[in-house]
């Protein structure tokens, strides 16, 4: 781009024009016709100059004109037209923006810099399931062992032979009753008690949910132990 040499400032007229709406550069002391004479003896200079380069040299200086006619003669303008200037202002910022995201995407395209990294989007809250410490891993690989032991042969039923569901509800109801007649319910017991393989895996997806609820812990006193549950208050169950 054609650089202007000027008594207080050095740079391309846009930049000029920049500093002059941010107050930086008082317009009363910019030389118009100098900054004409150059630009026209570039242009002597350049007659392949192409049309576009001489419609913007004719734009920015209207702007620089109405901006100096502001300041010598503020009077003669109106509230419309005072608005109109506020606009040029707007359009300049927005293009001192395109300006300088151009020279940074060409100084990464200078570096081979096409990787960019993009900021860690936000993940949801969500409640998981820790089992309390006491709680090996080698207690609850037995627990699963004694569970699939306990599990018969699948042999799929007719519809006709199907009298029953088990819900996970219904499977809750029952171990809160027995979380309500003492503080502390057996594992094994709760498995026992189940009178299908349906009803144990029911029964085991209903703990997990109320451990996942906080209504119940599992404690394990020592290895090879029982595990129990633990109702963790008065209160816990009621809402189920």
């Amino acid at each position: 781009m054609y650089r202007f040499k000027l008594e207080k400032f050095e740079g391309p007229l846009d930049l000029l024009l920049q500093l002059i709406e941010k107050q930086e550069l008082n317009i009363t002391d910019v030389s118009l016709a100098a900054v004409t004479e150059q630009y026209l003896n570039y242009l002597a200079e350049r007659q392949d100059l192409p049309p576009e380069e001489l419609a913007d040299f004719l734009v920015v200086a209207a702007k620089l004109l109405l901006l100096k006619s502001r300041i010598l003669l503020p009077d003669l303008f109106v509230d419309d037209e005072d608005e109109m200037a506020g606009g040029l202002a707007k359009q300049l910022e927005i293009y001192r923006r395109y300006v300088e995201a151009g020279r940074e995407l060409a100084r990464r395209l200078h570096r081979r810099h096409f990787s960019y990294a993009r900021e860690r989007l936000p993940v949801a809250e969500t409640v998981t399931f820790s089992p309390p410490p006491s709680l090996t891993g080698d207690a609850l690989r037995q627990v699963f062992i004694k569970v699939l032991e306990n599990l018969k042969e699948f042999v799929r039923p007719m519809p006709e032979l199907i009298t029953r569901t088990v819900s996970l509800q219904e499977r809750i109801s029952v171990l809160r009753r027995l979380l309500e007649g003492g503080p502390e319910v057996n594992f094994q017991k709760i498995l026992e008690d189940a009178q299908s393989r349906m009803e144990i895996i029911v029964s085991f997806l209903a703990i997990l949910e109320l451990i996942k609820q906080r209504c119940v812990v599992a404690r394990q006193d020592g290895h090879g132990a029982s595990i129990v549950l633990v109702r963790t208050s008065e209160d816990a169950l009621v809402s189920l």
